[in-house]
């Protein structure tokens, strides 16, 4: 039996994060137990808590999603009682910030990492990140069903722009308006549609920003949208523009490749070493809306530039299925079981 915690949050509107996609493959060959599915924060470490108190003499291995915020404290008290009933356990690595907690909480960080029988990321950014600190971590990229995607070469684009995301200060929302702003100089039909939820009010920055530089017209905000619903209306848009100053993997940037948009990222974290500029898509540096604007104008002025980039971002998700990564998986957990 494995028991794996993290937030399993998609049944309260919020966005689904990465448990809740891989459980149900690690089901298909290993008995697996989830928590928690509480949303209020106290409430859900008390049941993760109650659960692993529960099982802990049938179970062979813990898996817990490790974020550098309020979830970083969840993993530091999973990994005490997992010693303590000698469960072994990985701590999976998430975040973009979560570099930045081994800074901030060394003796923290140490007695989670340090004790663990190993590290899991699927981030070469934060594999590398750990590894100066002197911790041992595997790789083992996220994935996508790529069913679930349907792809549409985009052989020239118009000016229209989607983002995907939640409206936080990490993601930088409000530089997408300030490119939808520029952008605007050059190519007055020019539209932008930012799908995500409120975090922490910069969904509210982000209107105030577009109204005082005269494109809130320009601009559609539709709130959180389900998977199935934000994929649907990407069909209708071309360039997919990526704005974060924090990437742990991206996962929101290779659904939006697998649908065949044509990329434009900053280099932040993962997606530095995901990307390559003008191959699978055009990456800028982190916070410069000046590039960001000259990438998005040529890929809509140069028709071939654009074809090259929307069918290399697909074959980029091509190689984050399933299938590529579910033996690395089966892997650890057979050496456990063993």
């Amino acid at each position: 039996m494995i028991l794996y915690f993290g937030n399993i949050l998609g049944k309260h509107y919020v966005t689904p994060t990465f448990i809740e996609q891989l459980a149900p493959k690690i089901s298909e060959f290993e008995t697996i137990i989830l928590a928690s599915n509480c949303n209020n924060p106290i409430m859900r470490m008390i049941h993760m808590i109650g659960l692993l108190l529960l099982n802990f003499r049938n179970a062979k291995l813990m898996l817990f999603d490790t974020y550098s915020h309020w979830a970083f404290y969840y993993a530091l008290v999973l990994a005490f009682l997992s010693r303590l009933f000698c469960v072994p356990y990985f701590p999976i690595l998430r975040g973009g910030n979560l570099s930045h907690r081994l800074i901030k909480s060394p003796f923290l960080s140490r007695i989670i990492f340090s004790y663990s029988k190993n590290n899991i990321t699927p981030s070469m950014y934060l594999q590398e990140q750990f590894q100066k600190e002197g911790y041992r971590v595997i790789y083992i990229p996220n994935f996508i069903e790529l069913e679930k995607y349907p792809f549409s070469a985009r052989e020239k684009c118009s000016p229209k722009l989607l983002w995907v995301r939640a409206f936080h200060e990490i993601y930088n929302p409000e530089m997408a308006i300030r490119v939808l702003s520029d952008l605007s100089n050059k190519f007055p039909e020019v539209e932008l549609c930012m799908v995500g939820p409120e975090k922490d009010g910069s969904m509210k920055s982000c209107r105030i920003l577009a109204d005082e530089l005269g494109v809130l017209d320009k601009v559609t905000f539709t709130g959180m949208l389900l998977k199935k619903e934000w994929i649907e209306l990407s069909q209708s848009y071309d360039i997919f523009i990526n704005t974060t100053n924090y990437e742990s993997f991206g996962l929101s940037v290779m659904e939006a490749a697998a649908c065949g948009l044509v990329i434009v990222t900053t280099n932040s974290g993962e997606l530095k070493y995901l990307y390559k500029d003008r191959k699978d898509a055009m990456v800028v540096n982190t916070g410069d809306v000046d590039e960001m604007v000259e990438a998005i104008s040529e890929v809509i002025k140069n028709i071939e530039l654009a074809k090259v980039l929307s069918l290399n971002s697909r074959r980029k998700a091509d190689s984050f299925s399933w299938d590529a990564v579910e033996a690395s998986w089966k892997e650890i957990i057979s050496e456990i079981k063993t």
